[in-house]
């Protein structure tokens, strides 16, 4: 049931938004240095846009109505706070490797238990200076790398999506002792990076 509704989800709204956006923004004649905010970038192949734009949205749910934000659960991720919860060395190297620029990550959570479908989802987006820094973060930086323990697989699954892209399951039991699952799509578009996580019983 998980499997199906992160399939449905990546195939259907989010990708099309994703990739329609950035491709457009592409093709825009904008230069770099009328964005504000913008850093400098090493190639001719970036997207400047706002990373909160490529969030997952309510509007994105069969029925809005059946997720919320948990209280501070929509929120930036600085590279200092990359770098606090790896530690100074490894996140350091992180931030270097992968020219991070800034994260941004929002956590819906069912509004039902018995909710069909996934309970949570986690959908983050990283800007970087360039496609070579965005890759990094899903071939050097997966979850499965950063958290060897942790009981990610790497599955062997074709989605011929972005430039680079990786598909991890978990399993674990909850405290009445039901099976629950994990899927996580990481993939890299141009200079940006997205982790997609959706978490719910195996039934």
């Amino acid at each position: 049931m998980v499997e199906t509704y992160l399939k449905r989800f990546i195939e259907m709204v989010f990708m099309n938004r994703l990739l329609q956006g950035f491709l457009a923004f592409c093709l825009l004649t904008v230069s770099i240095s009328a964005c504000s905010n913008a850093p400098s970038y090493k190639d001719g192949k970036i997207i400047t846009d706002d990373p909160r734009d490529y969030l997952l949205k309510p509007v994105d749910f069969d029925a809005a109505d059946n997720f919320y934000i948990p209280e501070n659960d929509a929120f930036v991720i600085l590279n200092e706070m990359a770098i606090g919860s790896l530690g100074k060395e490894k996140g350091e190297a992180l931030v270097a490797d992968q020219e991070r620029v800034v994260g941004w990550r929002v956590h819906y959570q069912a509004n039902k238990e018995d909710q069909d479908g996934p309970q949570v989802y986690l959908s983050t987006i990283t800007q970087h200076q360039s496609a070579k820094g965005a890759q990094a973060a899903v071939e050097k930086y997966n979850s499965a790398a950063l958290y060897p323990d942790g009981g990610w697989i790497v599955e062997d699954v074709d989605l011929n999506m972005g430039d680079k892209y990786l598909v991890e399951t978990g399993a674990t039991e909850d405290s009445q002792g039901r099976r629950a699952v994990t899927y996580r799509i990481e993939f890299a578009y141009r200079n940006s990076s997205s982790d997609i996580l959706v978490y719910g019983l195996e039934k």
